[in-house]
């Protein structure tokens, strides 16, 4: 996997997140999204009804040299205007890495309290253990977004191939 993390720049305050993502997931712009868990639960039903989850950037890097010459083709990279570009402009999918950021970037904007959180996913041959068991992976390849609604935290995870349908509370 090629991944490119790069610094927000003052380009960013062009692209209006909330708008693009009520657009993307058919969202009236004249709802209220109040950081609450329904507001909570309505997004991430939409975001995993809508906005699949795909890895084909993992899998189609045409150079994964020559970063300072220029991009790869199909590189993930992390920042906001081309997460934006992808997920809601070109109307693709993403992988955990790319659906969780932008997602987060998301209920940030709506005045949620969030945090990206590494993890392992617990997973057996069918997602390329080589043993038949049911494990843990050995690397933290996964993330998934802690939001604190403060009287309550809550896990999302809108990035993975088989993700739970609404925010889960975490306790």
């Amino acid at each position: 996997m090629v991944l490119k993390i790069e610094n927000n720049t003052e380009q960013d305050v062009a692209l209006n997140v909330v708008s693009l993502y009520r657009s993307r997931l058919g969202v009236e712009e004249d709802r209220e999204l109040p950081p609450t868990l329904e507001t909570l639960q309505v997004l991430t039903e939409l975001h995993l009804s809508v906005i699949p989850f795909e890895n084909l950037s993992m899998h189609t890097v045409v150079e994964p040299s020559g970063f300072d010459s220029g991009d790869p083709k199909d590189a993930i990279v992390i920042s906001r205007n081309d997460l934006i570009e992808k997920i809601l402009i070109k109307k693709r999918g993403g992988c955990c890495l790319e659906l969780n950021g932008l997602f987060s970037i998301l209920l940030e904007e709506l005045c949620f309290e969030t945090y990206l959180v590494p993890c392992w996913v617990y997973a057996g041959k069918e997602r390329g253990h080589s043993s038949s068991k049911s494990k843990f992976r050995t690397t933290q390849s996964h993330f998934f977004i802690l939001v604190d609604l403060g009287y309550q935290k809550c896990v999302v995870d809108v990035g993975l191939g088989e993700p739970p349908l609404w925010p889960l509370v975490y306790s």
